[in-house]
C-alpha cells in the first residue's frame, strides 16, 4: 500500500488507546493506570500526559503506538481545510469535530484508495508515473493535500530524497491554511486540545467506575487538569464523563 499509515491519526484508523495498551501486554485500562501511578508519570489526557503516551508508545512495535493530530500535522491540517471547504465553515471558524470526523474518515479511505491502485497499476516501486497518477487522482478528488510525503504517499520520500523533488501543489488549492487556537484566550494549538479531550474520554471510557479505589486517583488528576486549562476551551471533567454516568 502506497499510504504510510503512521502520517494519520489513530482515530481515523478506528484505533482506541485501549489497543495500544493491551498491545503493550496489559489485560486493561486499571492494570495500566496502576502501571503509571506506581511510576510517577501523570496520567494519559493531562495536559503533561503526552510523556505517558511516549513512554506507552515506546512499548510496542511503531505500527502499534497511537497516533494523535499533534504527530500527523499535514493530516491535520489537511482534514481541516477539507472540512471547512465541504462544510463552507464561515471565516475565522473551526469546524466542528462532529464534520472533521466525517470528512477524515472519507479523506482516509480515498487516500487509500488512490495508494492502493497505484500500487496495482505501477508496482509498489515509485516512478515518474506513478507520481504523476497519484497527483492525477488525488486532483481529481480534490483532496487539499500539500505534500504527499509528508501526508503518508511514502513511495515519495525515496525520490525526493534523492532527486530533490519537491513535494507538489495541488492546483485546487486557493488559500494556505493553519490549525488555528481552539478558541478565544487559549494559546495552545487546536491539534493539542482535540488530542487531550479524545484521549481524557478514552481514558474514562475504559475505566472500571464502580471500584472507586482504582478511579478516584486518576479522576482527581483529570481534573486538576481540566481546571488549569478550563480558560483555553477544554471540557470541565464533569461534562466530559456525564455519558459514562448515564
Amino acid at each position: 500500500m502506497a499510504l504510510e499509515e503512521k502520517g494519520i491519526p489513530s482515530a481515523r484508523l478506528g484505533k482506541k488507546l485501549a489497543d495500544t495498551i493491551m498491545d503493550a501486554g496489559f489485560k486493561n485500562m486499571a492494570e495500566f493506570e496502576k502501571f503509571r501511578i506506581d511510576r510517577g508519570l501523570p496520567a494519559i489526557g493531562s495536559s503533561d500526559g503526552r510523556r505517558t503516551l511516549d513512554f506507552l508508545n515506546k512499548m510496542v512495535p511503531e505500527g502499534q503506538q497511537y497516533r494523535t493530530f499533534a504527530d500527523t500535522p499535514e493530516f491535520t491540517k489537511t482534514e481541516i481545510r477539507q472540512t471547512k471547504q465541504e462544510f463552507k465553515t464561515p471565516e475565522g471558524k473551526n469546524p466542528t469535530m462532529k464534520q472533521r470526523k466525517e470528512v477524515g474518515q472519507r479523506l482516509v479511505a480515498k487516500a487509500k484508495e488512490i495508494g492502493d491502485d497505484a500500487d496495482v497499476f505501477f508496482g509498489e516501486k515509485m516512478s515518474s508515473k506513478k507520481m504523476e497518477f497519484i497527483k492525477d487522482q488525488i486532483k481529481r478528488a480534490r483532496l487539499l493535500i500539500d505534500d504527499a510525503a509528508k501526508f503518508g504517499f511514502r513511495s515519495f520520500l525515496p525520490i525526493l530524497a534523492a532527486g530533490g523533488i519537491p513535494g507538489f501543489i495541488v492546483s485546487a488549492i486557493s488559500e494556505v491554511a493553519t490549525a488555528k487556537s481552539a478558541g478565544e484566550g487559549s494559546d495552545m494549538p487546536r491539534s493539542n486540545i482535540e488530542d487531550i479531550e479524545s484521549l481524557r474520554e478514552q481514558v474514562l471510557q475504559n475505566m472500571d467506575f464502580s471500584r472507586p479505589s482504582e478511579s478516584s486517583k486518576l479522576l482527581n488528576e483529570l481534573q486538576e487538569s481540566a481546571k488549569g486549562m478550563a480558560g483555553g476551551g477544554i471540557a470541565t471533567i464533569n461534562s466530559m464523563i456525564r455519558p459514562i454516568g448515564r
